[in-house]
C-alpha cells in the first residue's frame, strides 16, 4: 500500500485508473495542545516560524497593559448554543493554530469567546438566543446595524417595512444581552484588525431562533481574547 502526505494547500493531480481499481483514504490530523483536555506538554502540529513571531512582537509591544482579540479565520462546525467557545481550542488549525501557539510561547493565556454583532459572550458561556415568548420586559434600544433579520409578524402592526426592522433587531438585542453577552465596544477589548484586507476573514458558525415568527440564523465568530501585560 502506497501513502502519501501533503498539505492541504498544495497542488495535486490525480491521474484516471485504466487498470483495477483506486481506494482512497482521507485523514483530517489533529494534535492535542494546550486545550482544556489538550496534552499540555506537546509540540503543536505546526510551530510559529521566527518570521511569524517577529511580526507577532511588535503588536504585542503596542498593546502591553491591554486586552487585545483577534478573529478565529475558520469555520469549525461548531454549535454555539451548546458548547463554549474554549471547546475550538484542541480543533484550531491553520493560521488560527499558529496564532494560538505564538501566544502560548510568548507565556500569554488566549480564550475563546463568542461573538455577534458587536456583542461579546464571558468565555464560559455559550449563545442560548431564548424564544420570543420566553422573555418579559422591554425590549432594549433599537440596533442601527448589527443584527438584520427579516420577519413578518410585525407587519400585521402597521408597521413599515423599517419599523419592521428595527422592532425585529431589538427583540434579538435584548435577548443576546439576556443571553450574557455584552457589548464589545464596552468589554475594553481591542479587536486586532488588517487593514490590508478590504473583507476581515473570521469563521461562522449558527445559532438557529425565531423571530418574527419565522425560523432564522444568527451568524457567530469566535474571538482570540489575550491580556498582553
Amino acid at each position: 500500500m502506497e501513502w502519501m502526505a501533503f498539505g492541504a494547500d498544495c497542488e495535486y493531480e490525480v491521474e484516471t485508473v485504466q487498470i483495477g481499481c483506486r481506494i482512497t483514504v482521507l485523514y483530517g490530523v489533529y494534535l492535542k495542545t494546550f486545550g482544556p483536555s489538550g496534552v499540555t506538554n506537546t509540540e503543536p502540529l505546526i510551530s510559529p516560524s521566527d518570521q511569524f513571531l517577529d511580526l507577532l512582537s511588535p503588536v504585542l509591544n503596542m498593546s502591553r497593559g491591554r486586552k487585545i482579540a483577534f478573529y478565529v479565520g475558520n469555520d469549525y462546525g461548531a454549535r454555539p448554543s451548546e458548547v463554549v467557545a474554549e471547546t475550538l481550542v484542541p480543533m484550531l488549525k491553520g493560521g488560527d493554530s499558529l496564532l494560538y501557539h505564538a501566544l502560548k510561547l510568548y507565556k500569554l493565556v488566549p480564550e475563546l469567546h463568542w461573538s455577534a454583532g458587536g456583542y461579546i459572550w464571558p468565555v464560559d458561556r455559550t449563545v442560548e438566543i431564548a424564544d420570543e415568548q420566553t422573555h418579559g420586559g422591554s425590549p432594549a434600544s433599537p440596533v442601527r446595524g448589527p443584527f438584520s433579520i427579516a420577519g413578518s409578524v410585525y407587519s400585521d402592526a402597521g408597521l413599515s417595512a423599517h419599523e419592521e426592522d428595527l422592532a425585529i433587531r431589538d427583540s434579538l438585542r435584548f435577548r443576546v444581552q439576556e443571553s450574557g453577552a455584552v457589548p464589545l465596544a464596552e468589554s475594553e477589548i481591542v479587536l486586532m484588525t488588517d487593514w490590508n484586507l478590504p473583507t476581515q476573514v473570521m469563521g461562522k458558525e449558527r445559532v438557529p431562533f425565531v423571530a418574527g415568527g419565522e425560523m432564522e440564523k444568527l451568524v457567530v465568530n469566535a474571538l482570540m481574547v489575550v491580556f498582553v501585560p
